[in-house]
């Protein structure tokens, strides 16, 4: 799935959370951790801790410029 493919799966709210997550404003409930990972945007490594994958950084910037309009 492309950068683009992934963004368009997500919905307002997940968009928001991502956006909010990336810029360390807040956590991510279970839901949205879980269809993150789904998406191949976020992999919790052996120690818990949540990592970018490839496609993250690419999507983030996806959302933004749509938001911007």
């Amino acid at each position: 799935m492309t950068p683009q493919e992934i963004a368009d799966k997500l919905t307002p709210p997940l968009r928001l959370a991502l956006l909010d997550f990336a810029r360390g404003k807040r956590g991510l409930s279970k839901e949205s951790l879980e269809t993150f990972e789904r998406l191949g945007l976020l992999e919790i490594d052996e120690c818990g801790s949540t990592i970018y994958t490839d496609h993250t950084n690419k999507v983030i910037a996806i959302i933004e410029r749509e938001r911007r309009g």
